[in-house]
């Protein structure tokens, strides 16, 4: 016990650094709080145990604080199957391959005030060039309106680079109205109507963001088969994300 006891301490301790150091890139959204705060009581329950025992007898010891105690290690208990069940299904849904030639729906994100995306912007722009290079007959919609902190739209900073690298500009549609996933997505399939592309579609985003974004997409009426392009996410900000999205999907679903 005293071996696991200081594994879980060292990685809980691992991972709130890791957390944490998201902070430095002006990351702070739920997935990086939570995830210290989760990482944290790990932490402490595996260093001071002892005081966790005690603590835990005291509470046993009355009706009340008895029945506190067994609620909280319930509450524990179900997050914590939930959590795994989550990620295992954000994997799952993030490995369903597109069909061929599907039409590509490439979910924006920041642009810098330099013209240069951002590193999650950029990943979601090679995905896509990957994909319209090994799908000659594919199209992509290019999504994301220009905010206030951007000087061009994503969609537009988007088709720039792509048409740079190589992708006839035909092929191409920007879509720049969006500010959310939703306007993202419902935007999009407006276009995919509007030019009689193909109704089967693949999304170009971020591996922990693609069940959210097919949830929504079947929200929006998209009846074909939704696969996925996932950009290469930096590592750095991977359990942030992947966190954050535990909090967002039962929101999204009963929204």
């Amino acid at each position: 016990m005293k071996i696991l006891r200081f594994i879980l301490a060292l990685l809980s301790g691992f991972m709130i650094l890791w957390f944490a150091a998201t902070f430095f890139r002006h990351i702070l959204n739920l997935g990086n709080i939570a995830g210290i705060v989760i990482c944290g009581f790990i932490f402490f329950h595996s260093v001071f145990s002892g005081q966790f025992k005690k603590l835990k007898n005291k509470f046993l010891s009355r009706g009340f604080t008895k029945f506190i105690w067994r609620f909280c290690q319930t509450c524990i208990a179900v997050f914590a199957v939930y959590a795994l069940l989550c990620t295992s299904i954000m994997v799952y849904f993030s490995c369903i391959e597109p069909d061929t030639n599907s039409t590509v729906i490439t979910l924006g994100a920041l642009v810098h005030k330099s013209h240069k995306p951002s590193s999650s912007l950029r990943g979601r722009i090679n995905a896509t060039y990957d994909f319209l290079n090994d799908n000659a007959d594919s199209k992509a919609v290019l999504s994301g309106g220009q905010g206030d902190d951007e000087n061009i739209s994503e969609a537009q900073c988007m088709y720039e680079l792509l048409t740079e690298k190589g992708i006839d500009k035909e092929r191409l549609i920007i879509e720049d109205k969006s500010s959310n996933t939703e306007e993202n997505i419902r935007n999009s399939y407006r276009e995919i109507k509007k030019y009689n592309l193909p109704k089967n579609i693949a999304i170009a985003t971020d591996s922990y963001h693609q069940l959210r974004a097919r949830i929504i997409a079947r929200k929006q009426g998209i009846e074909g088969k939704i696969g996925a392009v996932n950009a290469d996410t930096t590592i750095f900000i991977v359990p942030t994300y992947y966190v954050r999205e535990w909090f967002a999907l039962p929101a999204e679903l009963l929204l």
